[in-house]
């Protein structure tokens, strides 16, 4: 071997350079930033050429070095005879001029990440930029910044990190600030704790990062107010699409001009209802640790009408929406509070609520169902009984336990009425307690800690039929005389009166409600799920004929589980190719393997119409079993949706373009 410098013009890439990855070979934009900044520090290897070829010496590894100075040379920011050191082989039969360029790649190791992100904090550390580097490397700032952020990262955390104690979902969620202090604080307070619960979502919530109530605030009080303060937002660098998390670095700040902005807001309200003296709290009345929902008043028209309330006796509180926007809800100071206030005599004769025989308002039944009837009989109970309010209680639970007798006495049908048509009303209408005669199973139709982002589902209903029957169902549940009458006992007669089947019906959607999500997965499984579908006699096909594993769908899932599951409808050899598509072609291959339309053969069409994801599918039903049925035109019936003719296409003469291809080597 010698060295040597050559021209541009005398060298190109050898036909025996193993670097075939088009992809790999072009990406050359940091390679250029280096050799214009300091030149070429590593000397190409070339040897000579055979005569037909472009130029005298082929470039046996440093093809992207060539690249990128050839690159340089048309920008002209190199001169056309800029000297390339180079070692020449010579003498060498191609067999072994192939293996060296193979083992001048596989000998190749790249950088660590931590090596990288240490390496950038340091060169920050000496005095560069971020701009600066950047340039240097040819990099988006942005990359530069991600770096720099996790090569900062507190000393323990970076040598955790470093060693492989720390993923890096949990080291760029520790990076979404810079204080390590903070850092510090939260690593000490979870880094015993189990990976499962030591998570980025867990980190970043302990660092406040995100954090919902701030992020409500600093709409509330604005931006540009909070930083013309003195404030500071922190943006988190790892957030994928369109989300924009950050950390509120000064909190003590934002409430405080929060709290002047309420005080604008509380001030308003006052006026506008009319109450100099409204009283204002940070929370609702509590019952039994919980917002007691049976003092709220809702105000007719969405105004309180002051005038019916004594003002001592009610309270309001100011909450921000996700958008920012405040708004205002108003309640009875507490129980007593509400009783005293329903007392004959304690309104004006004018107040039509203070009439035993008059109904509240519309508008405001839910908050006070039937208070003057229940003041007159807390009165009666006094005077005629001389019942204190303790023996009052113990009445009604004497009533209500020789009730539940009766029931149990008469049988199903009258129960299975009355439970029915209660939980409709209040799962549906919100109806209380005191409208039904019994309490809502459940009060929210969510999961608790566990609930999925608002919006979450909405966006992929399209591909559930299921989910627009449900919802039809619903709606027309909701206009039925029996939801819409406001007077409780009108209404029940209504829903006695109707027919077994509509009664069935309203059964099945109260059911429905009261279900909490599940998965056949540890940590999600429920058993009682799997029953219920069972008696209900589930079947995969009719769960598939309610459900389209579309790509949207399928997506969800990684990318070796789609694989997988194109693995048991096409041969071998296709299988094969779809292994190198890009991941959005595996999914559009799944979705097409998937479809029973696509199948002429009827085992296979059997197959695609039954398959569920485990995941989804209630108990154990025909497993599917991977064997070879290629997805060609001889198995295809003919769509009618002639774009997806081209996908299947293009994805038929990829497949087979890859089968040809030998395999990549590793990146450069």
């Amino acid at each position: 071997m010698s060295s040597r410098t050559f021209t541009h013009a005398e060298l190109h890439k050898s036909d025996l350079n193993v670097r075939t990855n088009a992809e790999d070979a072009e990406a050359t934009g940091a390679l250029e930033a280096s050799i214009a900044r300091v030149g070429l520090m590593l000397p190409l290897l070339v040897h000579p050429a055979a005569p037909d070829a472009p130029t005298p010496w082929g470039v046996l590894a440093g093809g992207r070095r060539l690249r990128a100075i050839g690159r340089l040379i048309d920008a002209g920011r190199l001169p056309a005879d800029w000297p390339i050191a180079a070692t020449v082989v010579d003498g060498l039969p191609n067999a072994e001029i192939t293996e060296m360029s193979l083992g001048e790649n596989l000998l190749r190791r790249d950088l660590r990440p931590y090596e990288v992100h240490a390496a950038i904090a340091h060169a920050v550390a000496q005095g560069d930029s971020v701009e600066t580097i950047a340039e240097n490397l040819g990099q988006e700032k942005d990359w530069v910044r991600r770096q720099l952020r996790l090569g900062k990262l507190a000393a323990p955390i970076f040598a955790a990190y470093a060693a492989g104690d720390l993923s890096f979902e949990q080291a760029s969620a520790y990076a979404a600030t810079e204080d390590s202090v903070l850092q510090l604080s939260v690593w000490e307070a979870l880094r015993h704790e189990h990976s499962y619960h030591h998570n980025g979502a867990r980190i970043r919530a302990a660092l406040k990062v995100g954090d919902r109530e701030a992020s409500r605030l600093l709409l509330f009080v604005g931006e540009a107010i909070y930083v013309g303060a003195g404030g500071m937002i922190e943006p988190d660098l790892f957030v994928d699409g369109r989300d924009t998390r950050v950390r509120i670095t000064d909190e003590q700040l934002l409430r405080r001009l929060a709290e002047e902005r309420f005080a604008v807001e509380r001030e308003r309200i006052r006026a506008d209802v009319k109450i100099p003296d409204l009283r204002f709290t940070a929370q609702p009345p509590q019952f039994s640790g919980r917002t007691d929902e049976a003092l709220e008043i809702i105000p007719n028209g969405g105004k309180l009408a002051a005038h019916r309330y004594p003002a001592d006796a009610i309270v309001a509180t100011i909450d921000v929406d996700d958008h920012g926007a405040p708004f205002t809800r108003f309640w009875w100071a507490s129980r007593a509070a509400k009783g005293a206030a329903e007392k004959p005599g304690t309104r004006s004769a004018a107040d039509p609520v203070n009439t035993a025989v008059n109904a509240p308002r519309a508008g405001e039944a839910f908050a006070m169902p039937d208070s003057a009837y229940a003041a007159n009989g807390r009165a009666i109970a006094r005077d005629q009984y001389g019942l204190t309010a303790d023996g009052l209680q113990l009445i009604r639970s004497l009533r209500r336990t020789l009730l539940r007798r009766l029931l149990i006495e008469q049988g199903g049908s009258v129960a299975n009425d009355y439970l029915v048509w209660s939980q409709a009303r209040a799962l549906l209408s919100h109806a209380l307690p005191a409208q039904t005669g019994a309490r809502a199973i459940v009060g929210e139709w969510h999961d608790g800690a566990d609930r999925a982002p608002p919006g979450l589902f909405e966006g992929f209903q399209g591909d559930v039929a299921a989910a627009g029957d449900w919802h039809a169902w619903v709606d027309m549940l909701k206009a039925q005389t029996f939801m819409t009458e406001g007077d409780p006992g009108k209404s029940l007669s209504a829903y006695l009166e109707l027919d077994q089947a509509s009664k069935d019906r309203t059964a099945a959607i109260v059911a429905g409600t009261a279900l909490i999500r599940s998965a056949d997965t540890p940590g999600w499984r429920c058993a009682a799920h799997d029953v219920l579908a069972r008696a209900c006699g589930v079947d995969a096909l009719k769960l598939r004929s309610w459900w389209t594993p579309s790509a949207k769908w399928l997506g969800l899932f990684g990318r070796m589980f789609r694989l997988g599951i194109t693995q048991a409808f096409v041969d071998a050899a296709t299988h094969a190719g779809f292994v190198r598509l890009r991941d959005s072609d595996v999914t559009t291959a799944a979705a097409i393997a998937l479809d029973p339309g696509n199948h002429n053969d009827p085992a296979v069409r059997a197959r695609a119409a039954r398959w569920l994801p485990d995941l989804v599918a209630f108990g154990p039903d025909d497993p599917v079993e991977p064997q070879g049925h290629p997805i060609d035109d001889a198995v295809i019936d003919p769509p009618a949706d002639e774009a997806r003719v081209k996908v299947k296409k293009s994805l038929r003469i990829k497949a087979a373009q890859l089968r040809e291809r030998q395999p990549s080597e590793p990146v450069e």
